[in-house]
């Protein structure tokens, strides 16, 4: 069976998926640890992913990622708050101009 995983890019005006070596914060709602931290898309980029409550631990990354507006989301997340997408995305457009960068993944089961 395919699934199509979508994966946010919460850093705040980044390049993009395309740009292996620049710093990064994702949001995966679907998994279990939603919060990733990486040093970029390549193959040999560093990174791990973390838990609502881990990652609000990390918030000096979340600063230096330029991802400090999605801490107050974070928060309600951790909290066990649904938060929709669409409140998220419409954050991220009011802030930045622009569409919440996402890229879907396919996973086969």
């Amino acid at each position: 069976m395919e699934r199509y995983i979508p994966i946010y890019l919460i850093t705040g005006n980044h390049p993009g998926f395309q740009s292996y070596y620049t710093p990064a914060v994702t949001y995966d709602p679907d998994a279990d640890r939603p919060i990733g931290f990486c040093d970029g898309f390549g193959a040999h980029a560093p990174g791990g992913a973390y838990g609502y409550t881990e990652a609000l631990q990390k918030r000096r990354w979340l600063e230096e990622l330029n991802a400090k507006w999605f801490i107050p989301f974070l928060e309600r997340l951790a909290r066990g708050e649904n938060v929709p997408i669409e409140e998220i995305q419409k954050a991220y457009f009011d802030l930045f101009g622009k569409q919440l960068p996402c890229k879907i993944h396919t996973e086969y089961f």
